[in-house]
C-alpha cells in the first residue's frame, strides 16, 4: 500500500513462491483523490485443477497445458483502478517448457480464458519462466499450446 507520504519512485515488486508482479502502485495513488493505492496478489496453487487450460478455445486443434499456478491481482479500495503502466507478472513454469509449443499469457474472463489485455514479453522467456504483460488486473495463467503429434490424431479419429 502506498500513501500521500509515500516519495518511492520505482515499480514495486510482490512476489509468491511461483510468481512477482511489477506495478507502478505510485503512478496509480496519483490518480486517486486520496493520493493512495493498494495491490492484493495472491497465488492458488490447486486452481488449474478448476479452471482448466482446456477453457482456453482456439481454432485449432491442440493440446493446451497449463504452465503456471493461477494468480489474481486486484486493487481493493481504490476509487480509480486504471493502470498508469501495464503490469508485469513473471511466472515460473510449473511443468518442462516445450520450445516448439506457442505460451499464451490469459486471464479468465468468466467461463473461459482469453487473451485481450496481456501478452508475452518476448526475449523474457526461458526454459524456467516467463513474463506477462498485462492492461489491466484479474486472474491470470500461462498456458502453452503445441501440436498434438500424428499418431495422436490418428488415435483420436479412430475411436470415433
Amino acid at each position: 500500500m502506498v500513501g500521500p507520504q509515500v516519495t518511492l519512485e520505482k515499480i514495486s515488486r510482490l512476489e509468491t513462491r511461483s510468481s512477482a508482479m511489477d506495478i507502478d502502485l505510485i503512478g496509480i495513488a496519483k490518480n486517486n483523490n486520496e493520493r493512495s493505492a493498494a495491490v492484493a496478489f495472491m497465488s492458488y496453487n490447486t486452481m488449474e485443477n478448476l479452471l482448466k487450460p482446456d477453457f482456453f478455445y482456439t481454432p485449432k486443434d491442440t493440446i493446451k497445458t497449463m504452465m503456471s499456478t493461477v494468480i489474481s491481482a486486484t486493487l481493493p479500495k481504490t476509487t480509480n483502478t486504471k493502470l498508469t503502466k501495464p503490469v508485469n507478472f513473471t511466472l515460473r513454469h510449473i511443468r518442462e517448457f516445450d520450445p516448439s509449443g506457442s505460451l499464451f499469457c490469459v486471464y479468465w474472463n468468466i467461463s473461459e480464458w482469453i487473451v485481450d489485455g496481456c501478452s508475452v514479453l518476448k526475449n523474457h522467456t526461458t526454459s524456467s519462466y516467463t513474463v506477462c504483460s498485462c492492461d489491466h488486473l484479474s486472474t491470470f495463467a500461462l498456458i502453452m499450446q503445441t501440436s498434438r503429434r500424428q499418431s495422436e490424431v490418428q488415435n483420436i479419429s479412430s475411436e470415433h
